[in-house]
């Protein structure tokens, strides 16, 4: 995987320091601490060779910067080299001048639970390793992964224009089924192209694009947490498969060859409860297995003040429920008219449709009309207020029965 126009990485809405980077996803960044453990000479030695550092801890294992109870260790790896890890390292912070090569680590675990600086050259890894990151991480050299190396963030991650750095990686993964999984935050911020290849992404914490473009040559895929695709930026993928969490997209905002909704809920707009407009690129036929369309109602305006969602290729809804929520104080009246969406060969009803008709819990009922090129929203109906009529019963059977009529 490739991320080229490298920068700074964040949790979910709270900057931080670039890529592969990663951050503390449970406590504020500070500055790296004076490294208490320090590579020297080591462009021909191995980690487990305690002659290539400068300080051997008491309790180091292996002669790793790792101990087995109490402190673990600031490490600083100034001279590049390359490094057999034969055991689990745990590190509270590790800067690199020159970059490194780790080999002969399959199924290894390379845990950094406070901050990375990874300064000029390339981390370069050639088996199996998992870095596990839950610091800043500081990208200014490259990051490659290679034989099924993969990265777990519990951090923050955050890319902007301070980055210098990249990330590579080959088709190579592990049974871990990913190349990144998120369960902390991940920020891009940097205008142009962030080119995640080869990257196969699991989110099931936040991923936020504020700027530019993030594209995914592989796949993109959240079971939990939070997508945020700010208006001018695009998340792009071969892949983008939405099996949970929330979707919050504006814009030009998700463009896949393959778009699928199994789940969770996508808001259209800048924000919940905000009005907005997003239109999905790509191929987002399905087939669908789930998945919840909210549309907020803020007035009659399409795009502005009431959300507007659309797809130039097409859709089928069948497996789609529809919700709709009024915003800003907004009531419908029986006449407006809101086209929530607009396209080329939407097909299916919703699976919450009824004959036409969609029921908007305690607020009343809208027709519903497919026409292959839009859906709207009309006929409203709003369920009587308490105490208007004298019998609340016949009130609801007259609410109903005019609703019925309508459709007639």
């Amino acid at each position: 995987m490739l991320l080229s126009a490298v920068s700074d990485m964040a949790v979910p809405f709270r900057p931080l320091r670039p890529l592969l980077g990663l951050a503390a996803a449970l406590a504020p960044a500070g500055p790296l601490s004076a490294a208490e453990f320090t590579a020297e000479a080591v462009d021909s030695g191995v980690w487990q060779d305690p002659k290539n550092w400068a300080i051997t801890p008491a309790g180091s294992l292996l002669g790793y910067p790792h101990n087995t109870g109490g402190e673990i260790y600031d490490v600083s790896i100034p001279s590049g080299g390359s490094f057999d890890l034969n055991a689990d390292v745990t590190v509270r912070s590790l800067t690199s001048a020159a970059g490194f090569t780790i080999q002969n680590a399959a199924n290894r675990n390379f845990a950094i639970e406070g901050d990375a600086v990874l300064g000029g050259g390339t981390l370069n890894t050639q088996s199996s390793i998992r870095f596990i990151t839950r610091g800043v991480t500081t990208l200014d050299g490259i990051v490659s992964l290679n034989n099924g190396a993969s990265v777990l963030n519990q951090g923050t991650i955050f890319v902007d224009d301070a980055a210098l750095g990249s990330l590579e990686a080959d088709l190579s993964l592990r049974d871990l089924g990913y190349t990144l999984r998120n369960e902390g935050g991940i920020t891009f911020d940097r205008p142009g192209s962030n080119v995640l290849q080869n990257y196969v992404t699991q989110n099931v914490g936040a991923f936020e694009v504020l700027q530019g473009t993030v594209d995914h040559t592989t796949s993109y895929v959240q079971t939990a947490g939070e997508t945020r695709v700010a208006d001018g930026a695009q998340l792009r993928s071969n892949a983008l498969v939405f099996s949970g969490g929330t979707v919050l997209a504006a814009g030009n905002g998700l463009n896949g060859s393959n778009v699928r909704f199994n789940g969770g809920t996508l808001e259209i707009g800048p924000a919940v409860d905000a009005a907005g407009a997003l239109t999905i690129s790509g191929n987002i036929n399905g087939p669908h297995t789930g998945g919840v369309f909210q549309f907020d109602l803020g007035g009659t305006a399409q795009g502005v003040s009431h959300d507007l969602l659309t797809l130039p290729n097409g859709m089928n809804f069948g497996e789609i429920t529809l919700l709709v929520g009024l915003v800003d104080g907004f009531s419908p009246a029986p006449s407006d008219v809101f086209r929530i969406i607009t396209g080329n060969n939407l097909n299916g009803t919703f699976l919450n449709e009824s004959g036409g008709l969609l029921d908007v819990p305690g607020v009343g009922a809208f027709t519903v009309t497919h026409a292959g090129t839009f859906v709207e929203l009309g006929d409203f109906v709003p369920i009587p207020e308490p105490g208007v009529l004298p019998l609340a019963g016949l009130g609801a059977l007259a609410w109903f029965a005019a609703r019925r009529r309508s459709q007639a």
